[in-house]
């Protein structure tokens, strides 16, 4: 089974790498073509000092995605007893070839 990789960079509101050493959870929120949500936890970090990470997504994970372009997605962030949001607007496309949905 194909998977893709969902690469990101996580800023705080100045635009700068959020600091992810102590974030107990990270769930990826992607809207699904079924109207649920698809929640990711597992992710893997690229740099700690950059803030990058990025999500595997299975096959089945991409053919559930709504097929469109500058899709908006979220991220929540849990460290402690708080939780805070990380909106990537108009970041992902999700276009059909073949009959068959692709991470652009």
């Amino acid at each position: 089974m194909t998977k893709q990789q969902l690469n990101l960079q996580l800023k705080n509101e100045f635009g700068q790498p959020l600091n992810l050493r102590g974030i107990d959870r990270l769930i990826l929120k992607l809207q699904r073509e079924d109207g649920l949500v698809l929640e990711k936890t597992n992710y893997k970090v690229d740099s700690l000092e950059e803030a990058k990470l990025h999500f595997d997504l299975s096959e089945f994970d991409i053919q559930s995605l709504v097929p469109s372009e500058k899709q908006t997605f979220f991220i929540e962030i849990i460290k402690g007893n708080e939780k805070s949001i990380c909106e990537f607007e108009n970041c992902l496309d999700v276009f059909v070839q073949n009959g068959k949905k692709m991470l652009k």
